[in-house]
């Protein structure tokens, strides 16, 4: 991973030494919101606000999503029960929006398609924060809830809401394009989207089955060795070796620390006291943070 002084991340994914694929997250949002209707939207296009009581209005993100797996945020910022709908949608052929053709979740502890609707998650109210996290290789679209509960703090994963989005793709025929969606119901209920995102693109065909192919010469080399050797040393693949020497001389440093984000992708995170302080000035390695409504 390589940081810049604006904030912003980019790194590369390495299989066998070759470039699969490419992350990126920054201090910026993910995307904007556009095509309001009924809603208003702040100057920098990251707050929706209802105008019109007991009229659903709605707002799409400035970035849709055909491939890959992504992560955002919506802070809640004002809400009434059941006033509140946070999830994807799809455009129809002239670009259009209707709140029907959409996935939801909804402030009334429910998930929302077409004409379903079901008990799902939690109830969510102002200063509470929703994660969105839609997985467009694998059709599936899940939300985690970080807010309070009796005046304690909570984070939960709430789990899959939503399967089989990218529905029947077959030869010819383009995957869905999921489009970050919101829609508001009551007069001055508002949200808008955080600066905490995270969107990696899908990893091509060809580079799949490298990673199979790969896997499948290192199980080889693992059976042989395990039933014993003719010829003396087994030799594993050396992009196994290198790759493996890489990772404890990494670990033997004490440097990093390996974590796993909410995508299920697994970082390792420079915890130097320079490396904090470059993040957040005046913490240091170990301190526990405190969240208080």
């Amino acid at each position: 991973m390589q940081c810049d002084a604006a904030g912003s991340m980019t790194g590369t994914v390495f299989v066998d030494e070759e470039c699969v694929g490419r992350l990126k997250f920054a201090s910026d949002t993910l995307f904007t919101w556009s095509q309001p209707v009924g809603v208003s939207l702040s100057a920098d296009s990251r707050g929706v606000t209802n105008q019109r009581a007991g009229v659903w209005g709605t707002a799409v993100g400035s970035v849709g999503f055909s491939g890959g797996v992504h992560y955002w945020e919506i802070k809640v910022e004002r809400a009434d029960v059941g006033g509140i709908a946070i999830g994807i949608c799809e455009k129809d052929d002239l670009g259009r929006v209707n709140m029907r053709r959409g996935w939801s979740f909804v402030n009334f502890r429910a998930v929302v398609h077409g004409r379903d609707e079901r008990t799902y998650g939690e109830f969510y109210n102002a200063g509470d924060t929703i994660g969105v996290l839609l997985d467009m290789d694998a059709g599936k679209l899940r939300f985690f809830f970080d807010g309070f509960k009796f005046g304690e703090h909570i984070e939960r994963d709430l789990g899959l809401a939503f399967d089989g989005l990218r529905g029947v793709v077959g030869r010819g025929k383009r995957p869905p394009t999921m489009f970050p969606f919101v829609a508001i119901r009551h007069s001055g209920n508002s949200v808008s989207v955080t600066r905490k995102w995270f969107s990696s693109s899908r990893v091509p065909p060809h580079a799949q089955i490298r990673v199979l192919a790969s896997v499948k010469a290192l199980l080889q080399s693992w059976y042989v060795a395990s039933r014993g050797s003719e010829g003396g040393l087994t030799t594993f693949p050396g992009w196994f070796t290198t790759q493996s020497l890489r990772h404890w001389q990494r670990w033997r440093s004490g440097r990093w620390q390996r974590v796993k984000t909410r995508m299920g992708l697994q970082m390792d995170l420079d915890v130097t006291q320079h490396a904090v302080a470059a993040v957040a000035p005046g913490l240091c390695p170990g301190d526990v943070v405190v969240k208080v409504r």
